[in-house]
């Protein structure tokens, strides 16, 4: 009697298969819709078993992707791979589909709002989700990514809608925004300056802008208010020294504006500063009062504290005084604080040394840069300058730099 055994490849041997099949792949991160991008890994039980895929729906072969490690899952795909071995069956298709959903952008919003109003409007657009750029139409289509981008105020100087939607790489784009503005002048538009008032250290070329459509400007550089008998505005003004501007816009059939008004203080020389005082110093070695007229902007003045920052207040109302090295006209004051607190304070000035006036109050907490401008004869024959701390901000006081123009 004989016996014959016949063998067939991989049907003793199956690797952890099923009767000579290659198992099939298994995913780390399970088909679904997530929130943000996933990492896939792809495994399969049957020891050195090699994986193919296709991230584009079609099934996969052995002409396929090979896998090699990771793979990133940043946007919508469907995940398709084969496990295959020599000697044995290729593995079932496993098959996941993932959906990333990184949310929505922001709808922008207008302000103002769509309404009816009597005087053109500057509209400002803007959007909560940060880093988002803003498209926008004015002619009633919706807006795409092919439309305007939105990079500054939108002038409506009549009848308008406004749409817009806000765009951000990895989010859905937002909805689309819409106002209707309805503009029914009864006065024309205040004009506007450009750059604003204030206290400038070189010379200035003023704009004028009115955004009522037509409007003709008249302006006056003297204080006296401006009539249609004034100058006609037709470019920019030089200000090189003090100045205020007025001016008026007017079309016909409608009530003139309101005149607009602009204090520009040109400083440009700055004041020598002979010597520092404050009310104490931390230390002794380094951060005494003339370290804020040093010229360093590393360097600071501090008050002292028994443990400066424990919020005791021990040191909240301390201050610190310049004296000038003769009185001079002093137009502009300008400070650094630096980012280490935030302080609220007066700025006083004195012609003596002994009595002095506050000029300015800061209530609400400063840091960084800050300049203060000495306005009509608040600023003449100054001999001192004192910042007066007040209760309310950090635990201590500090001026890295302190300057002053006239």
């Amino acid at each position: 009697m004989f016996l014959f055994l016949v063998l067939f490849p991989g049907c003793f041997d199956d690797s952890n298969g099923s009767d000579g099949v290659v198992a099939t792949p298994t995913f780390s991160v399970a088909a679904g819709t997530y929130t943000y991008a996933k990492s896939v890994t792809v495994s399969c039980e049957t020891e050195d078993a090699v994986f193919y895929y296709t991230i584009n729906g079609e099934d996969p072969t052995t002409s396929s992707t090979q896998y090699s490690g990771v793979i990133a899952v940043n946007d919508d795909l469907t995940l398709k791979v084969i496990a295959v071995k020599e000697g044995m069956q290729n593995s079932e298709i496993a098959s996941a589909a993932y959906v990333i959903d990184y949310g929505t952008t922001a709808t922008p919003t207008f302000s103002p709002p769509a309404g009816t109003y009597t005087s053109a409007q500057s509209v400002t657009i803007s959007c909560a989700t940060t880093g988002a750029t803003i498209y926008y139409t004015t002619n009633g289509a919706d807006p795409t990514t092919s439309s305007t981008v939105y990079t500054a105020a939108v002038a409506v100087v009549g009848d308008l809608t406004l749409k817009a939607i806000a765009v951000k790489d990895t989010l859905t784009n937002s909805a689309v925004a819409s106002a209707v503005y309805d503009i029914n002048e009864a006065a024309v538009s205040t004009p506007t300056f450009s750059p604003p008032e204030g206290a400038y250290e070189s010379a200035q070329s003023v704009t004028i802008s009115c955004l009522t459509a037509g409007a003709t400007i008249y302006y006056t550089t003297n204080g006296v208010d401006p009539t249609t008998s004034s100058t006609v505005y037709s470019g920019a003004i030089a200000v090189p020294d003090d100045l205020t501007i007025k001016a008026i816009a007017v079309k016909s059939g409608l009530t003139n504006s309101a005149i607009a008004s602009a204090e520009y203080i040109i400083a440009t020389e700055s004041v020598s500063l002979a010597s520092a005082t404050a009310s104490s110093a931390y230390s002794a070695s380094s951060l005494t009062a003339d370290k804020a007229i040093d010229g360093n902007n590393a360097t600071r003045w501090c008050t002292s504290d028994v443990t400066p920052g424990d919020g005791d207040g021990n040191c909240w109302t301390g201050w610190w005084d310049v004296q000038l090295s003769s009185a001079t006209d002093v137009k502009l004051v300008s400070l650094y604080f630096g980012s280490a607190g935030s302080f609220c304070f007066n700025v006083q000035v004195s012609t003596d040394g002994t009595t002095y006036t506050t000029v300015k109050t800061e209530s609400t907490a400063v840091s960084g840069n800050y300049s203060c401008t000495l306005t009509g004869t608040s600023g003449d024959d100054i001999t001192h300058i004192k910042i007066q701390f007040l209760d309310g901000c950090s635990d201590w006081n500090n001026i890295y730099e302190m300057s002053a123009k006239y």
